[in-house]
């Protein structure tokens, strides 16, 4: 949540979906977390 925080204050602005997937997305290969995502239809 910091780094998702951080971004936007860098934006100056609420970031779009795909820009928290991409913060996200750097996260996980920082921390070696693997990027299988699975539909869950519950």
């Amino acid at each position: 949540m910091e780094t998702l925080r951080e971004a936007e204050t860098r934006a100056g602005r609420m970031l779009t979906r795909n820009e928290i997937l991409k913060v996200v997305a750097g996260r996980m290969k920082v921390y070696k977390i693997p990027m299988n995502f699975t539909r869950w239809g519950g």
